[in-house]
């Protein structure tokens, strides 16, 4: 194992250790995505549950120093650009990175169509939403249905279980599709 990669490894465990030992709740299937929960663009506006009542919501937590979020993201950008084209659809890739311009730089360096997906990209370098959501692993996905309800927690990404896939199969069976 490269040394980056054994940073990458033994930061994502010390943030697992730091969530799972400060982590009394976690949001799960079922409940209403919280109306306290403000996560901002990294542009410009802000993703609240008022917002997302009408569109079935995709909402990826993931950070640069986290390299299955990366190779998620790029498998995502993939699986997911079909959905871009249905209006009741929206998509939000939170960034846990301290310095939100890292993410930014990582979808242009990184995405195939980076100006399709910038607009897409919200920022937590604080963790408040995490921490609210009581996060326990990254990325951590979450499909909310119209009506702002938790349908879908996806925990973790490993290549090669089809996991975007079931990401988007549920995301279709939320829109009719």
């Amino acid at each position: 194992m490269k040394l980056k990669e054994k940073v990458a490894f033994f930061g994502c465990i010390l943030l697992f250790t730091f969530f799972t030992s400060q982590t009394l709740w976690a949001i799960t299937e079922g409940e209403a995505f919280p109306n306290s929960v403000v996560i901002k663009a990294y542009k410009d506006g802000e993703l609240n549950q008022q917002k997302m009542i009408g569109r079935v919501t995709i909402v990826n937590f993931w950070a640069t120093w986290c390299e299955s979020c990366k190779v998620e993201l790029v498998e995502m950008e993939d699986k997911f650009s079909p959905l871009l084209t249905h209006k009741d659809v929206q998509l939000a890739f939170v960034s846990l990175d301290k310095d939100p311009d890292k993410a930014g730089g990582w979808f242009s360096g990184h995405l195939k169509k980076p100006d399709a997906f910038i607009k897409f990209l919200y920022k937590d370098p604080e963790f408040v939403a995490a921490e609210t959501l009581g996060f326990d692993s990254f990325p951590m996905t979450l499909v909310i249905d119209k009506e702002g309800v938790v349908k879908y927690v996806q925990k973790g990404y490993q290549e090669g279980t089809n996991s975007t896939e079931k990401i988007v199969d549920f995301t279709k069976k939320l829109l009719g599709l």
